[in-house]
């Protein structure tokens, strides 16, 4: 049986989660797929197992309006599974996802410019939970609307 969902904000996030086989090898034997439609768009997306007999789509709706999702499968348990939902207009300040606009410039997608201003982390897995708390409690209140990571772990041959 699918979970649904009625209402999504624009580009917010719409899951639909399907139960099926958690026997043999889900994440390499089972196909699960998943075909969004809005009006006469077609979005295809890939899904996939996450455990437990759970086999989910994840979908950023970009336009307001009904949506429906058919999901396509080599199991008959999660194949032909049908939703729909309401995809609704974003919270205030909400400008969904950023991308180039005029070769050299960023927008979100409503047009809103997007000025990157960031900091870097590159130490911050390893310096302990108390320190990891603190850098999060001051990015929290600081202006950065991206962050550096390094997230390589070394390799130590004796």
């Amino acid at each position: 049986m699918a979970v649904r969902s009625t209402q999504v904000e624009r580009w917010g996030m719409y899951e639909l989660a399907v139960v099926g086989p958690a026997d043999g090898n889900p994440f390499t034997a089972v196909r699960f797929d998943g075909r969004f439609c809005h009006g006469h768009r077609e979005v295809p997306v890939a899904g996939f197992y996450d455990g437990e007999g759970i086999y989910r789509l994840r979908f950023m709706p970009d336009e307001v309006g009904e949506w429906s999702v058919t999901t396509s499968s080599n199991i008959a348990a999660l194949h032909d599974q049908q939703a729909t939902f309401t995809c609704v207009a974003p919270a205030p300040g909400v400008h969904g996802p950023v991308a180039v606009r005029d070769t050299f410039h960023w927008a979100y997608a409503d047009g809103t410019a997007y000025f990157p201003f960031g900091s870097t982390c590159y130490a911050w897995t390893h310096q302990g939970d108390a320190l990891e708390e603190q850098t999060l409690r001051t990015l929290g209140a600081a202006p950065f609307n991206k962050l550096r990571m390094r997230l390589s772990q070394r390799l130590c041959l004796q």
